[in-house]
């Protein structure tokens, strides 16, 4: 059986005016056969749903075409949703507030009803045009229920009181123009404040302290006693060891040799990040420490300047995707340059220079796991797969379709880079 993939799927409101809202609709769509190429100059049977909710929704509506539609000789079909054969519901019925709405096709190539599933798109904006057909059913009288504003708080104003407010507004400084003649202030010395008791005495004595820099060698606390002058309580475990006294020689003191010192101040700067391992070998005072790969990558681990999508099968290599689109209107012409510019990569993607667009099969992996990658719109994102001279695959990443179009249509871009 051969496998009829519909693409340029368009769906447009009639144009023309009549005496009452059109009931029709005007679908595209170009059909192409199992290998890709274009079934042309050739009646086709099709069947169109119309789903609500999601695009695996309850179908409202559906019918079929008698005579079938014929394609062009550029594979082009053109139906009317709402002019075919009903199948099942009524068209002029559809309650189109009560959407989203999605068009299902189903197409048999060789005109009869054997059909294969071509696809799903979302119903947007323009199709609700039929909506406003509900003004044709508005008779009678509308009541207003509060003509003259009773409930709300604005009711009340009168003329007297916008003079008022106004003259009062002219005024400037409440205070100073008169307006408060009546207010005394409850504590003019600031009893009530902790502030109260600070002399000026107090005041120059912290001056003076604030000066001594360094308290304690300024006889401030000339009564402290340090009591592990030397650390040896120090915990042998912590890696902060910018503090830590050394011992030419390792003892039961509590000290470290310079040599240790030196291995895990090593370990400690070695800005150590997931995929490294750490190997510690013999006992304190006399340690082996080296550094080395770990065993396994794995998917949404955080590494190398985004989140990890794929890994190969001896999880030592995959695919890291950036946390952020690097542009959301970018033709295919523009897309490494938006790629290659810093500021449209995050704070840690910043630290690559070698981010680039995904092939068509990459970016099938990315979008079986955008869950995990997170931050991508319900929309196209371009890969660097072309269809054809002037055309470059796209994939939408709300609800899966692939498809392509020219490289000189604005989409979204996501970069990858591997490991």
């Amino acid at each position: 059986m051969k496998r009829i993939f519909t693409i340029l799927a368009g769906m447009l409101l009639t144009a023309v005016v009549f005496a009452q809202s059109p009931e029709k609709m005007s679908y595209q769509a170009v059909i192409r056969d199992a290998g890709n190429s274009l079934v042309t100059n050739h009646a086709v049977g099709m069947r169109v749903s119309i789903l609500q909710g999601s695009a695996t929704g309850t179908p409202v509506y559906a019918e079929i075409y008698n005579p079938n539609p014929s394609t062009n000789v550029n594979g082009l079909v053109t139906v009317e949703i709402g002019g075919g054969v009903p199948v099942s519901g009524i068209f002029s019925t559809i309650d189109w507030s009560a959407g989203p709405y999605f068009i299902k096709t189903e197409t048999d190539p060789t005109g009869g009803t054997t059909y294969t599933l071509a696809g799903v798109s979302q119903l947007l904006s323009v199709p609700y045009a039929l909506f406003a057909k509900t003004a044709e059913n508005l008779t009678g009288t509308i009541t207003e229920t509060d003509p003259f504003f009773v409930a709300s708080p604005s009711h009340g104003i009168a003329a007297t009181n916008i003079t008022n407010w106004n003259t009062a507004f002219g005024w400037g400084n409440h205070a100073s123009a008169g307006y408060l003649t009546s207010f005394t202030e409850t504590d003019p010395v600031f009893v009530a404040s902790p502030s109260h008791g600070i002399s000026a005495t107090n005041i120059a004595n912290w001056n003076t302290a604030f000066g001594w820099g360094n308290h304690a060698t300024a006889g401030y606390l000339t009564g402290f006693t340090e009591v592990d002058p030397v650390f040896t309580a120090w915990d042998k475990d912590y890696l902060d060891l910018t503090n830590r006294p050394v011992n030419a020689t390792p003892s039961t003191d509590g000290f470290m040799s310079s040599a240790d010192k030196t291995k895990l101040n090593g370990l400690q700067n070695a800005n150590l990040t997931a995929g490294t391992g750490i190997s510690i070998t013999g006992t304190y005072p006399n340690l082996t420490i080296a550094l080395g790969s770990s065993s396994s990558f794995t998917i949404g681990q955080s590494y190398g300047g985004g989140i990890v999508f794929f890994v190969t099968t001896d999880g030592q290599h995959g695919l890291i995707a950036e946390t952020q689109d690097q542009s959301n209107n970018c033709t295919l012409y523009e897309a490494q340059n938006a790629i290659s510019t810093p500021v449209n990569h995050s704070t840690n993607g910043k630290k690559y220079a070698d981010w680039r667009l995904p092939t068509k099969y990459e970016l099938g992996l990315l979008y079986v796991q955008r869950l995990v990658v997170g931050g991508f719109a319900n929309a196209y994102y371009w890969n660097s797969t072309e269809f054809e001279s002037g055309t470059c695959w796209i994939h939408h990443f709300g609800n899966g379709i692939a498809t392509y179009d020219t490289k000189s249509t604005p989409y979204y871009v996501r970069s990858i880079r591997a490991f």
